[in-house]
């Protein structure tokens, strides 16, 4: 398994089918297009690849808070189907903690994670997170 970051077009759009199974009204264009504007505001991705196919994907920013610091907020994190339990994403969560935090000085990871998605809870305590708060939307 490698990991890399999608730093290229072509890379990118690697990514685009395994990011199409996040819950989103976006087809493959849009997506790709709103991926390239979230760029231009510090948006990063990696993801993993075996045999030169995307297996998981992981999008995440660094943001500076009053109340947290200087933090790593993972916005998307997303395994292939076929591939779910096989590590991939823990192996991108990992070399977020242990790579990219370091390299850029944030004394947090934060992510959110639908209510329903109790497999990924698991493997997010699994790996060392707290659930530490409630995440409330207002739709306007």
């Amino acid at each position: 398994m490698m990991i890399k970051e999608a730093f290229s077009h072509e890379d990118i759009e690697k990514c685009i089918p395994v990011l199409l199974q996040l819950e989103h009204p976006l087809n493959e264009e849009n997506l790709l297009l709103k991926v390239r504007v979230q760029m231009t505001s510090g948006y990063r991705l990696i993801f993993t690849e075996q045999n030169n196919e995307v297996t998981a994907v992981l999008g995440f920013r660094h943001i500076n808070c009053l109340s947290r610091g200087s933090v790593l907020y993972i916005d998307d994190l997303i395994t292939r189907c076929d591939v779910r339990r096989q590590g991939f994403a823990s192996a991108l969560v990992n070399h977020v903690r242990e790579i990219i935090s370091k390299s850029i000085g944030c004394n947090q990871i934060l992510l959110d994670c639908a209510y329903q998605m109790h497999d990924a809870h698991k493997i997010f305590l699994k790996l060392g997170f707290n659930l530490s708060s409630h995440h409330f939307i207002l739709t306007v």
